[in-house]
């Protein structure tokens, strides 16, 4: 189903809507000062990879600040590396080519280019419809290595600890190792995606053909039949006049002609609203809200403004906490000098954020919250003031104050109690 992303206009959509989604949202290399708050603010994320709400999001944040100390120094190992992957790439190319492969084939590949160091000098993508995993034949088939088929490199061996693989689980362990491959989405939806593509060849070839076919005919009752010349013709005549160069023009005759239909028009077919169902189950297999691709009869969401942020939460920030968990896992220990963690900055997903005029009333109502922290909540440095602002009209609850004759009172019946216990 490699092809489907080339043939058919709502597979490629969808790819590229998250594509272009995630690869905008710019990598953080962090450094850990806080090992506890680090590992409860993992934790939050992981929560995240079935769906992210403003709640855990807020919070995650909150950790965060108390976990890890960005690393904005432009000569650190790191922070080049995932900057600059390679010669030829930044990372929002890098990661967009990555991500598509893995929702196209079900799997994503970047081989490393080592330094004398065992650190990561380069990442390259490497294209999944051309590489194959190499297992041993133990029942936990452990990948040893990967074998790069294209381009001249027939048979070139990587390692496996030089190439990270991002996958979809799958669920095939029918031959050794073949379960190691991660599942495509689009296998799926291959019924779907064949259904549109033949209701789209369906409605171009009857807009070219001008219509559903029949057969024309004398209707005139001085005519008894044509002649096979004058038939021939006739069929010419009106061959020529087929195309969209043609639609609804005026055809003359000299006779009376009748015109019978024996096709079904695409309408009766139900051509256009079968392509509206491909269209849904391709959105449904990669969790993407039909409403960005002009679902008009589909429409849960308010505003398109929704339905970005739907994709956000729903698809975007899971996918992103998956894959830098993996280049945590893979990336990171290779770098020894600190000890460092790679995030995505989910403060510059605009679609997320609340409106500003909500915020501000939002926090004008928060006493309990410092000036600073209300500063940085809408994106400002602080200034050094920890103070709460407490509105003057917030007194206490006395209505269920004791008095002293109350808590006499008690201390007898307690006294009570026990005696006769």
């Amino acid at each position: 189903m490699e092809d489907a992303y080339s043939n058919n206009p709502d597979v490629y959509a969808v790819v590229n809507g998250i594509t272009r989604s995630a690869s905008a949202v710019p990598p953080v290399v962090h450094e850990v000062k806080d090992v506890k708050k680090a590992h409860q603010y993992r934790s939050m994320k992981y929560a995240m990879r079935n769906g992210a709400t403003q709640k855990n999001i807020d919070y995650a944040l909150e950790l965060k600040e108390q976990a890890f100390e960005d690393v904005l120094d432009e000569r650190d190992p790191l922070y080049k590396l995932i900057h600059n992957p390679n010669p030829l790439q930044g990372y929002p190319e890098w990661y967009e080519n990555m991500k598509g492969f893995q929702l196209i084939t079900g799997n994503g590949y970047t081989h490393f280019v080592e330094l004398g160091d065992g650190s990561i000098g380069e990442m390259w993508v490497m294209p999944s419809q051309f590489t194959k995993l190499i297992a041993d034949a133990s029942y936990e088939s452990l990948v040893k290595a990967y074998i790069l088929d294209v381009y001249g490199y027939s048979g070139e061996r990587l390692e496996a600890d030089s190439v990270m693989h991002w996958k979809y689980w799958n669920p095939d362990y029918d031959g050794v190792g073949s379960h190691l491959y991660g599942m495509s989405p689009l296998k799926s939806a291959r019924n779907s995606i064949r259904l549109g593509n033949d209701g789209d060849n369906a409605l171009s070839k009857a807009f070219r053909n001008g219509g559903a076919s029949g057969v024309v005919f004398p209707d005139d009752p001085d005519i008894d039949r044509l002649t096979e010349e004058q038939r021939s013709q006739l069929e010419h005549y009106l061959r020529s006049m087929q195309g969209p160069d043609n639609y609804k023009s005026w055809l003359v005759s000299s006779a009376k002609l009748g015109f019978q239909a024996f096709g079904i028009p695409p309408v009766d077919l139900e051509i256009l609203e079968s392509g509206k169902m491909s269209q849904r189950d391709v959105c449904n297999v990669f969790n993407f809200p039909s409403e960005l691709l002009n679902d008009p009869d589909n429409k849960t969401n308010a505003n398109k403004e929704q339905s970005r942020k739907q994709l956000y939460m729903d698809n975007v920030i899971p996918s992103l906490v998956r894959d830098f968990a993996e280049m945590n896992r893979s990336i990171v220990p290779r770098f020894k000098n600190k000890k460092y963690h790679l995030d995505f900055d989910i403060q510059s997903i605009d679609a997320i954020g609340q409106e500003t005029s909500e915020k501000v009333d939002w926090l004008e109502k928060a006493w309990w919250l410092t000036l600073d922290e209300k500063r940085i909540e809408m994106g400002y440095q602080p200034i050094g003031d920890e103070a709460r602002y407490i509105p003057a009209n917030l007194i206490p609850d006395t209505t269920f104050e004791m008095t002293e004759d109350d808590i006499k009172q008690l201390k007898q019946e307690y006294a009570n109690t026990n005696s006769k216990a």
